[in-house]
């Protein structure tokens, strides 16, 4: 059934059921001055087409000033700014040396630990397992930057003899100088992941240096 609607008051001959047509020429009689008909349609095929050809030189020209996000594909190794990737391969040596600081002082915990007693023995065999933990995760964010396997030498190996009360006093001292080393870092590394890992294994030494001046502050 055709849709039918009643025109504006006008002379009877133009009284009828007005298609689309006669009622465009009835508005346009009745608003001169061109305002916009209250019945609103989807634009034209050509006008769809002309709006897809401005949006497709919009986005060409976007690419031609450079504000196109580049590909993935398109990326140097150098602009790879993702979460441990080759752009972190600058931090390589510094991580070597960090691993090769918590190994030593994996070695150190437990050395004390042999050398200290009840609960000082069990509280330094913790912090000695923390540290191995710490060398670990270095060593597995060396591993997915640089895809190779670093282990620091004599990792099982055994510290010689020392004073309990002097190691620990050293450590407490290296403990400090280790957390400041970290947050460092990760003021300076430009790797989230990276940023993330120093500022957690910061804290564990702070941790650690409390712990080793509780310690003391027991025997």
């Amino acid at each position: 059934m055709e849709d039918t609607m009643m025109c504006p008051a006008m002379p009877d001959e133009e009284m009828c059921g007005c298609d689309r047509e006669v009622f465009e020429r009835v508005w346009r009689r009745v608003m001169p001055d061109g305002s916009r008909e209250p019945i609103q349609t989807d634009p034209p095929a050509d006008e769809q087409a002309r709006n897809g050809m401005h949006e497709q030189q919009q986005m060409q020209s976007m690419e031609q000033t450079g504000l196109a996000v580049p590909r993935r594909e398109e990326l140097r190794p150098e602009q790879d700014v993702s979460c441990l990737g080759q752009g972190s391969t600058m931090y390589a040596p510094l991580l070597r040396e960090m691993i090769d600081g918590e190994t030593e002082d994996f070695r150190t915990y437990q050395a004390l630990a042999r050398r200290a007693g009840g609960s000082a023995t069990r509280m330094l065999s913790t912090m000695a397992a923390d540290e191995r933990r710490h060398a670990k995760r270095l060593a597995a964010a060396y591993f997915l930057i640089t895809g190779e396997q670093y282990r620091s030498p004599n990792l099982n190996g055994s510290r010689p003899p020392m004073d309990l009360m002097t190691g620990l006093r050293e450590q407490f001292i290296q403990e400090q100088r280790g957390a400041s080393a970290y947050q460092g870092a990760a003021q300076e590394t430009g790797d989230p992941c990276l940023r993330q890992l120093f500022q957690e294994l910061g804290q564990e030494e702070m941790a650690h240096a409390r712990m080793i001046r509780n310690l003391l502050e027991q025997m």
